[in-house]
């Protein structure tokens, strides 16, 4: 085939119907892509197009144009890459503290994480995916200590062991498993060392009763104002004149198999303990049989609810204390919950949290975090105070849940208001509940938008001989300037997995605007095993152990008989 032939069919053959029928189709392409693409008026697209159609009909033009938008795409892609990989490489290198999430176009450097982060999606959102996993990773890789929650054990659990191990962590991880005792270590958060105050006692005594009677929290009755103090009064007694037995399996045991009569006297001869049960005595010696059986229906009937075996055998040990960011031991500990029965282990693991909140947020510690999923199910107490003064403690406070609502629900608005308005960072993805959408679009706030409205007219005259003339044409243009939300409500309400809006107190952005995370595919695939370091006979006769034990506080004799009983 020679030259001429190969410009001959390149320019549509030699039939001329066809050459004319391409070079009208390249003239009509050509103009439209000139209108939409590059907004060119058509009173000029149509003449360059006519000159472009003549001289690259649409058999060169076409396979042209694509050649150079896939070159042009790849050149893209290629510059991505590098520049991802050269801020990755960048700030591994000269931060130990910070988070960085990776985005589809670009990295987020959270620089301050001491400052709290805040994330909240509704579920099939990609929160755990697209930042809770990643913050954990980055946190093990780094050398933070700290204590997280499981909501749904043992899946992060299996995520911190398996990193941990990964990347040879001196940070050694402990798991807490109230999903499965037999692979749990033991641990006492009622530990005499610890409690130095009788305001300590107090607080975990409301921790253990607003999670065993939400419905409290916001409008405490006066039952669970009198359990709550006989319950710090038991507590302060066991730690002063019983540290043995300075444990909650005890404390739940010595109130459902004692005589109140007898306890209550015990108790006061401590003088400490005995202000928390005055009130209680005084009913009992004024035979105020009402008042004495609610304040003990309530403690006793809340109390039950704890007295298993598996609490038992889990909070009566001590294979490592809850001090996590000490700095010459750090270690990394993980709550396990099960999610089917989260109502049921909520107020010990609260009791946890809450103890080791006090031990971690003191001055000269070890750099560490508090990572806590699926929040609402949970009540912490005095938690909306902890991010404000954890961070010159060097503690990141990292909270998560599905929405503000659920928030509010547990905590009550104001709290929720709170702890919220103290989180420097925050993350919010899909929800479908309107007043959050609505919320979050308030927090972005409003701004100027410019519109132009355009009207054309013409004024005529009517002629009875001539019919409508036209005299002249008007044609005006106006522009009003009004707030418009920055982000809508159907924007959050429609974003897709992995898609979030946001805030970063201090880092290379400061404003996130529907940004989708990169997501690493390995999350969820996880197989650490946990070895199991007790059987079930091991942990029934640590309860009943503890059950005669604490019968012996009153009766020292019950101690020796049960001793001779096992024997």
């Amino acid at each position: 085939m020679d030259k001429t032939t190969l410009i001959e069919y390149a320019l549509g053959g030699s039939n001329m119907y066809v050459r004319f029928l391409l070079y009208l189709m390249g003239w009509t392409v050509y103009s439209i892509f000139m209108k939409r693409k590059w907004n060119i008026p058509l009173f000029i697209g149509v003449p360059l197009s006519f000159l472009m159609a003549t001289v690259f009909p649409l058999t060169l033009g076409l396979p042209l144009y694509l050649i150079l938008w896939v070159a042009y795409r790849l050149l893209i892609h290629m510059l991505n890459s590098f520049g991802k990989s050269e801020t990755k490489l960048i700030i591994e290198k000269v931060d130990d503290e910070s988070f960085c999430f990776q985005l589809d176009n670009r990295n987020i450097l959270l620089e301050n994480p001491y400052r709290g982060i805040y994330i909240q999606g509704g579920a099939g959102s990609g929160k755990s995916a697209s930042l809770v996993y990643p913050i954990l990773k980055q946190a093990i890789q780094k050398g933070y200590s700290g204590i997280c929650y499981d909501f749904k054990s043992p899946e992060l659990a299996r995520f911190l062991f398996q990193n941990a191990v990964q990347n040879q962590s001196t940070v050694r991880p402990y798991f807490i498993d109230f999903r499965n005792a037999k692979r749990s270590i033991r641990v006492n958060p009622l530990e005499p060392r610890l409690m130095t105050k009788t305001a300590y006692a107090n607080e975990y005594a409301q921790t253990l009763m607003y999670n065993l009677s939400p419905n409290n929290i916001k409008n405490e009755d006066y039952w669970i104002m009198e359990a709550k103090s006989v319950l710090t009064g038991l507590i302060w007694y066991l730690k002063i004149e019983r540290p043995a037995y300075c444990t909650l399996p005890h404390l739940i045991s010595l109130v459902l198999h004692s005589d109140v009569g007898d306890l209550i006297t015990k108790v006061s001869g401590n003088y400490q303990a005995a202000g928390y049960v005055a009130s209680l005595k005084q009913a009992i010696e004024n035979e105020s049989t009402r008042q004495v059986s609610g304040v003990l229906s309530t403690l006793q009937t809340n109390l039950a609810k704890l007295n298993t075996p598996d609490i038992f055998w889990i909070l009566s040990g001590n294979d490592i204390d809850l001090n996590v960011n000490d700095p010459s031991n750090p270690k990394f500990v993980c709550i396990g919950n099960e999610s089917t029965l989260a109502e049921t282990y909520a107020p010990v693991v609260s009791l946890i949290l809450s103890v080791a909140l006090k031990r971690m947020n003191q001055p000269d510690k070890h750099k560490s975090i508090v990572m806590v999923d699926e929040l609402p199910t949970l009540y912490i107490n005095k938690l909306e105070q902890t991010p404000a003064t954890a961070r010159s403690n060097k503690v990141a406070t990292i909270l998560a849940c599905q929405d503000f609502s659920q928030l509010v629900d547990r905590y009550g608005r104001d709290k929720a208001q709170v702890i919220i308005s103290n989180m420097g960072n925050q993350f919010f993805g899909r929800t479908v509940n309107k007043d959050s959408a609505q919320m979050i679009c308030h927090l972005f706030g409003k701004s100027d938008k410019t519109f132009k409205t355009t009207n054309h007219g013409d004024n005529y005259y009517q002629s009875t001989i001539f019919g409508k003339h036209t005299n002249s044409l008007n044609k005006s243009i106006n522009e009003t300037v009004q707030e418009r939300d920055r982000v809508k409500v159907t924007d959050i309400m429609n974003l897709q997995p992995g898609e979030f809006y946001g805030f970063i107190a201090e880092g290379n952005e400061h404003e996130i605007l529907k940004s989708k995370f990169q997501i690493d595919q390995e999350f969820g695939e996880e197989t650490f095993d946990f070895p199991e370091k007790a059987t079930e006979m091991d942990i029934q006769d640590n309860y009943h152990r503890i059950i005669d034990e604490a019968k012996s506080i009153l009766d020292p004799n019950t101690e020796q008989e049960s001793k001779l009983i096992r024997f």
